[in-house]
């Protein structure tokens, strides 16, 4: 592995994944994210390998064309890319979801996703080029209190699906990844005042959950599947690998 590329790198999946890339030898790590301390933490973390923190916001257009332009200045390659960047569906729950928080959903989840695909692409080793975003089994079973959230999942998987053709075309592989819930600060910003929603609190009370550093490991092994393109995995508490 040479050069990855991870969104939502400053913390929870994304966070691990850069870890244990630098735990499997990356050569060079490039971060993006909105939030620039958690960033150099996580680049505190993943010793060994050369980080780039490049600070973008992913709900803009043009914040993600800036940040792959700049690895284009730098004639980076781009080995694998990760797509984390994402936000829940927060409060208060659908049909009450207020008009700016669905925008940001969308904005962020899935056409974040879309377009750093898009932009990554023109810098991507062909053949061998690798991509897995980040979905959520959410994105597969109804979920009425944060529908709008497991929309933009949903969106993912199809999209996801539908760049299946790149590996022929590019020479890149796209595939995702759809945990269930997992044990990140992404949990502790579903309810006010940062704290975990009650909903989920309850639905936590009873049911094991995955592991950031078990996605990490499930969406690196997903990425260097050399037959895998346009697929999607499921991936559950009790399923990922010891």
């Amino acid at each position: 592995m040479k050069t990855a590329v991870i969104t939502g790198a400053a913390s929870g999946i994304g966070r691990h994944i850069a870890v244990a890339l630098a735990l499997r030898e990356a050569e060079r790590l490039v971060l993006i994210d909105v939030d620039v301390d958690g960033m150099k933490e996580t680049a505190s973390l993943a010793s060994g390998a050369e980080t780039m923190l490049i600070t973008a916001d992913l709900t803009c257009a043009d914040a993600i064309a800036s940040a792959f332009a700049s690895l284009a200045d730098d004639q980076i390659v781009i080995d694998l890319l990760f797509n984390c960047a994402g936000i829940p569906a927060g409060t208060p729950p659908w049909p009450d979801t207020p008009a700016a928080r669905i925008r940001t959903i969308i904005d962020l989840n899935l056409a974040g996703t879309i377009l750093s695909v898009q932009a990554a692409l023109q810098l991507m080793r062909s053949p061998g080029g690798s991509i897995v975003n980040i979905a959520s089994i959410s994105g597969l079973n109804p979920y009425a209190t944060g529908a709008v959230y497991a929309a933009s999942k949903a969106g993912v998987i199809m999209f996801t699906r539908c760049c299946a053709e790149l590996a022929v075309t590019h020479g890149v592989r796209v595939n995702a990844l759809c945990p269930g819930i997992v044990d990140t600060p992404f949990l502790r910003k579903t309810g006010p005042g940062g704290q975990t929603a009650d909903w989920l609190a309850e639905r936590l009370g009873d049911r094991s959950i995955l592991t950031a550093a078990e996605v990490a490991d499930a969406a690196i092994k997903l990425a260097l599947e050399p037959d895998t393109a346009g697929e999607y995995e499921v991936l559950v508490a009790g399923t990922a690998d010891a």
